[in-house]
């Protein structure tokens, strides 16, 4: 760790630098405006998927029709079971699933950041900042 008033570096553990001035307030603060960060990035992540996510929400709407309106079909006009609703709901089945793949695809680095948000800590602070590991992938 690096003394912010004499530059001089010391090791972890250590409560005051050799100038005096008080190391662990440092880290604390250095820890305070990491995890302000963090939290800023997921805010940005989760306001980008949800401009992603947007135009997927309206074509699984197109696709409600098609799952609607055999089932409707079903339930009070048809005498017989017949294979034509069934052929109908297809293309909205296939829609939806699309949508949902895609979806879970693009939530994918925001559950990966919800998860890190859940589970940080101090220790996660220093082995990231200090022993510069790759904390979350993104």
């Amino acid at each position: 760790m690096v003394c912010a008033s004499c530059g001089e570096a010391e090791y972890l553990p250590r409560e005051y630098c050799r100038c005096g001035h008080y190391l662990r307030g440092q880290l604390e603060d250095e820890y305070c405006a990491w995890e302000e960060q963090i939290h800023s990035n997921h805010l940005e992540l989760a306001d980008v998927i949800a401009l992603k996510i947007k135009p997927l929400r309206y074509l699984f709407a197109v696709s409600l029709p098609f799952l609607v309106g055999p089932m409707l079909f079903l339930n009070f006009w048809a005498d017989s079971f017949t294979l034509y609703p069934l052929l109908w709901m297809a293309p909205g089945i296939l829609i939806g699933g699309i949508v949902a793949l895609a979806e879970n695809i693009l939530t994918r680095p925001l559950e990966a950041s919800a998860h890190f948000l859940n589970t940080y800590s101090i220790e996660t602070f220093i082995d990231q900042r200090f022993f510069q590991l790759k904390v979350i992938n993104q």
